[in-house]
């Protein structure tokens, strides 16, 4: 009996994990279809929130999904030759 039930949650697992998988997808294909009607000339977040009866909020959550997100850089930050490191790796100049 527990090897049948442990068979049968290991495949529910697999279903599950499954379907959550194809969730994801689904609504990454969503937020980025969003996200290019919106970005159309004459196309705002509030006219395809109208359009397709979905709620602005969903809309925009929709949209900020979709965009690209910037790596922050690893890069250490460049040396102005007195030991101060300003961020982003602009070095200082001297006498300032």
């Amino acid at each position: 009996m527990v090897r049948a039930m442990t068979k049968r949650l290991g495949a529910a697992d697999a279903s599950t994990q499954s379907a959550r998988d194809t969730l994801a997808r689904a609504e990454a294909t969503r937020a980025a279809v969003l996200a290019e009607w919106a970005g159309h000339p004459g196309w705002t977040a509030d006219a395809v929130a109208e359009h397709t009866g979905l709620a602005l909020g969903d809309v925009n959550a929709a949209i900020k999904a979709a965009r690209p997100r910037r790596v922050a850089s690893t890069a250490p930050a460049a040396d102005a030759g007195d030991g101060e490191r300003r961020p982003g790796g602009v070095p200082r100049r001297a006498g300032r």
